[in-house]
């Protein structure tokens, strides 16, 4: 699920910022497999030493490579308007476009965007300190909530 999940997000991206339209069963069988690439390389991913220091930053709006060798996380929120909730989505890549694994949470309150997208980038980074990766990429979409974090902005 967290996989097609992350394919929903990943085409809508590409809807918004490219303009390119697929259609849901592409994003089904496109999610399937990459799924399976992550199958395939878990085995492999599973014996690379971690990194060591945490940075947020925010790329062109194109998904952009970490160095070799290191992992980075994207995560964005999503609010449902009229709802009393909102969701957070997280995926862990590699330097390779390697899916490593993935992660979605509900929060039971209402938050505007930017306290959810902050949200969402704090509970991102708790997620890879609690599995021992300690220097990562994190980015999102919010490129407010990222500037308020490098300190690049004030409210």
């Amino acid at each position: 699920m967290a996989m097609t999940l992350w394919a929903i997000s990943f085409f809508r991206n590409k809807k918004v910022w490219e303009n390119k339209v697929v259609t849901p069963r592409f994003v089904v069988e496109w999610s399937m497999n990459q799924l399976h690439d992550w199958k395939s390389a878990v085995s492999k991913v599973q014996g690379n030493q971690k990194p060591s220091v945490v940075t947020v930053r925010r790329e062109n709006s194109r998904w952009v490579r970490p160095d070799q060798g290191k992992i980075k996380v994207n995560v964005d929120a999503a609010i449902v308007q009229g709802s009393s909730y909102f969701s957070a989505g997280m995926l862990l890549r590699d330097s390779t476009w390697v899916f490593l694994e993935g992660k979605t949470m509900k929060f039971n309150r209402v938050l505007s965007v930017m306290e959810a997208e902050s949200t969402a980038i704090e509970e991102a980074l708790k997620w890879i300190a609690s599995k021992g990766i300690k220097d990562v990429c994190v980015e999102s979409d919010s490129l407010l909530a990222v500037q308020a974090i490098n300190g690049t902005t004030s409210f």
